[in-house]
């Protein structure tokens, strides 16, 4: 065998793991996307359940928290395969994102039963789950480092930013559900929605 089959084996070898990183990426992001448009569904309703001190939402944030759940769990598979198979130069930022965010899904219990027992206000439960919106968004932007393929790495990018605008916009309709089961908007709060119309046209 010439020289030149084994090179040739060898980056053939490089492109199938390519692609097999690539569709545990694609699908991780997929997860995501799906987990987050849930727990969006959730805070959502959190927030009205919290703001009318539990007399609207109830039964909805009930059927949420299951669909989260639900989600949360073939997330939960799909970021252990990534880790599993991690790259070495996306090894250290990326295992940090998903560690921060592992560590806000072990809290979702303990943040859903405070919701249940209106032992928390409504600011408190919404900033909990923006939080952790926010990490699953930067594990996806993380993502965007790890593909070899410039024209992947851009729909990845693409990705990442409709995600993000539609992150801001539920986030503005949190804010406006709040203030119309408050029957009012406080100096804070109208802020908040003028900054969050802001950034989404940004």
């Amino acid at each position: 065998m010439s020289s030149g089959h084994p090179l040739l084996l060898r980056a053939l070898r490089l492109d199938i793991d390519n692609l097999r990183h690539l569709a545990v990426t694609a699908n991780l992001v997929g997860d995501i996307s799906r987990f987050i448009h849930v727990l969006q569904r959730e805070r959502g309703a959190s927030t009205l359940y919290l703001g009318s001190q539990g007399r609207q939402f109830a039964d909805r944030r009930e059927a949420f928290v299951i669909a989260s759940q639900q989600a949360g769990t073939l997330m939960r598979h799909r970021l252990e395969t990534l880790v599993e198979e991690a790259r070495p130069q996306a090894t250290s930022h990326l295992l940090r994102r998903i560690a921060t965010v592992w560590l806000a899904l072990d809290d979702l219990p303990r943040l859903r039963t405070a919701v249940a027992t209106l032992s928390l206000s409504a600011d408190a439960a919404t900033h909990a789950f923006n939080q952790l919106i926010s990490g699953l968004l930067a594990i996806v932007f993380e993502t965007t480092n790890t593909s070899a393929d410039h024209d992947i790495t851009r729909a990845l990018v693409a990705i990442f930013h409709l995600m993000q605008g539609k992150e801001l916009a539920g986030q503005e309709r949190a804010c406006g559900a709040f203030g119309f089961t408050q029957g009012r908007f406080d100096d804070a709060h109208r802020q908040l929605f003028e900054q969050l119309i802001h950034d989404q046209a940004r």
